[in-house]
Formats: structure tokens, sequence, C-alpha cells
């Protein structure tokens, strides 16, 4: 009897997510642009003088690229200069977005995911199907850039959007933005579209929305 409770329970809640997924998903208008990703999940309480926060700002250059600004304001920096064999920026401090020319897909596939990290590593994955292994390692041709402060640190993406097959229209480019801040047991995961979560997930493309949008 426990056992079809417990599977009970475990049905409604996915019956509710996916309600919510497609509310998201059809309410991109509504969402606040102004940048400030929002604190998904943590593994730890969140203190009081917990003053941590990412920003990011996209806007599409003159030759058909999307640049991509993040800020990461935090008071400590968990990131290698350099990188292990078989360590990516993900398992550190690291800013990511996720990206798709294809609108009017029902999951935006294929879609792209890139890394950066404080340090200016990068590392970047073609997502063509979420039931089968991603393209890791893949080359966009990027450029990108870091710059380490004090007060955090922030990083610069300029993504041709070519490599994409981009249609032209600024309303095609659609996907999310997050970041993984902390030690291992001690991270954040932070979106700019995700609503809270249970368990961290950032592969989610029914929360994705167009990224070049009006400021408020």
């Amino acid at each position: 009897m426990k056992e079809i409770i417990y599977l009970q329970k475990l049905l409604f809640s996915l019956i509710f997510f996916l309600l919510g997924s497609k509310a998201q998903a059809f309410n991109c208008k509504t969402l606040n642009s102004n940048g400030l990703l929002n604190r998904v999940y943590s593994d730890k309480p969140v203190s009081s003088d917990d003053k941590n926060a990412v920003t990011v700002d996209f806007s599409l250059t003159e030759d058909g690229k999307l640049r991509v600004f993040f800020k990461v304001s935090s008071k400590s920096i968990f990131a290698k200069k350099i990188l292990d064999t078989n360590e990516y920026p993900y398992q550190f401090d690291v800013v990511e977005v996720f990206i798709s020319t294809n609108k009017d897909h029902a999951q935006h596939l294929p879609y792209f995911e890139i890394e950066l990290s404080p340090y200016d590593q990068v590392f970047q994955v073609r997502v063509d199907d979420l039931k089968k292994p991603f393209k890791n390692g893949i080359d966009l041709d990027l450029e990108h850039h870091t710059e380490v402060s004090d007060n955090g640190w922030s990083g610069t993406l300029l993504i041709p959007l070519k490599k994409l097959n981009w249609d032209g229209d600024p309303l095609s480019i659609v996907g999310n933005a997050y970041s993984v801040l902390g030690q291992r047991h001690h991270r954040e995961y932070w979106s700019l579209f995700l609503p809270k979560q249970i368990k961290p997930r950032f592969h989610l493309p029914e929360f994705f929305c167009p990224l070049l949008v009006k400021k408020n």
C-alpha cells in the first residue's frame, strides 16, 4: 500500500510539473527582462549575508554574433586556473547559456550549451535528442573573455549565429542562462527563466524564451 501511495504522489508531482512547464513556456512575454538570474536551488540554506548575484545581458552585433555578457557578484570564487584531464567548467563556478535558433520545434532541437569559467575556460555541447548522449567538445568558433575582481568576475561570449543556422530573425534566438556557484555540497544554482526546483536540472528546453528582448 505504501508503494502505491508513493507512486500516486510521484505521478501527481509529475503532472503538476508538466503543467507548470507549459504555462511558463507560453508566458515568456510576462517574464522580467532585466537580466537578473534567480537562485532556483541551493544545496544549503541561504544565509542572510549571502550577497551572491548573477546578471546577464544579450545583444546582437552587426556581423551576426550573439554577445552574451555575464556578471557574477560573489565574495569568493571556486575555480582552477588550469583544469586537469576529465575536469570541466561545470564542476566549478560557471556561467552557462543554452541557445537555439529553432523556436518552432517543440523542444527547440538542436540546441547548444556553452559554459564559461572565471578563468576563461569554455565547454561546448550540442543537444540533438534529450534521450540520447549529448555531443560534447564541439567547436562553434567562439570568442570569449573573462575578468576577475575582488567582488566576483565577469565574462563575455561572442557566438557566431551562422554556426547555429540562424535565419536572421532576432526572435528566433531562444534559450536560457544559468550559473552554478560554490563548492561541492554547497552549490547554488541560478537561472534566468527556470522556476524554483526541488532538484537542480537545467536541460528543460520547454522553459526557453527569446533572448533578445526589450529591457524594462
